[in-house]
């Protein structure tokens, strides 16, 4: 698990959406001290649909925890989340305290809140967040939850009785009032890396629905970039030759954006 908070804490490997949902003031959501370290509880399979046309007021915690891996363990000292996006438009979010930045070991909560019109189905959120390591006077980020592969989903129903149940591989709606975060995703689709892990070099596989100059770059679990190299999109097949060069075994992140928005696949370099 620490590893997993490894990816999450230590991506925006997603850029900052400009959705127009809100941002509350503080919740009063009480935050449940039996949550473990990096996950969400209640987990999004079991948080409530939001119902279209009706209120909802559903809360979640987390923790914080001590310390990561890297590969090296490092501690951490705190972390602030900065924002949520791709929300179902009418929705806002709080958490439990003003500063939204919160201690190794802590557990806090948040609420989401508000009435939703949007379309029926599944919306991944992207969770983004400031982190500091310990003795650190700057934080690292701002990095997302999204590529520890600890998602966070909210379910639109027309019913409770249609509350479809949570599909991890499905990559959900883009909210109507969205911007930003999925203008990549909706143009560049079927990201793969091949092999994966790779030894001394991968190939780069997507496909593109618009032809232009894309930077493709690599990313430690710090949030560095390690390396970064502008290529030619094609519409349709495109492939990008990638190479290890003199980085350590570990997990990385690749990211191709446009400069406003950007789509970010996990990878891994194994000796």
């Amino acid at each position: 698990m620490k590893k997993i908070f490894t990816i999450l804490s230590l991506t925006c490997i997603v850029s900052l959406s400009s959705n127009a949902q809100c941002v509350g003031g503080v919740s009063v959501c009480n935050p449940d001290p039996t949550t473990p370290a990096a996950t969400f509880k209640p987990t999004p399979a079991n948080l409530a649909c939001v119902i279209k046309g009706t209120n909802y007021n559903e809360s979640v915690s987390f923790k914080i925890p001590a310390s990561v891996t890297q590969p090296q363990a490092v501690d951490l000292d705190s972390v602030q989340f900065v924002s949520m996006s791709n929300l179902p438009c009418g929705l806002c979010y709080s958490f439990s305290k003003a500063s939204k930045r919160y201690n190794a070991n802590e557990v806090g909560c948040f609420t989401i809140s508000g009435t939703s019109n949007d379309a029926a189905g599944q919306y991944t959120v992207d969770i983004q967040m400031l982190a500091w390591l310990k003795g650190a006077t700057s934080p690292q980020g701002p990095v997302s939850t999204s590529l520890a592969n600890l998602d966070f989903y909210i379910r639109v129903a027309t019913s409770s009785p249609s509350c479809a149940a949570l599909n991890v591989n499905d990559p959900g709606l883009t909210a109507a009032c969205g911007v930003g975060i999925n203008e990549v995703a909706k143009t560049i689709h079927a990201v793969a890396i091949v092999p994966n892990p790779m030894h001394s070099s991968a190939t780069l596989n997507f496909e593109s629905d618009n032809a232009g100059v894309y930077t493709v770059n690599v990313i430690d679990v710090l949030g560095k970039v390690v390396s970064s190299k502008e290529v030619k999109v094609a519409t349709g097949n495109n492939q990008v030759v990638m190479e290890r060069n003199s980085l350590t075994e570990g997990v990385y992140f690749v990211q191709i954006t446009n400069g406003n928005a950007t789509t970010t696949t996990k990878f891994i370099i194994a000796d």
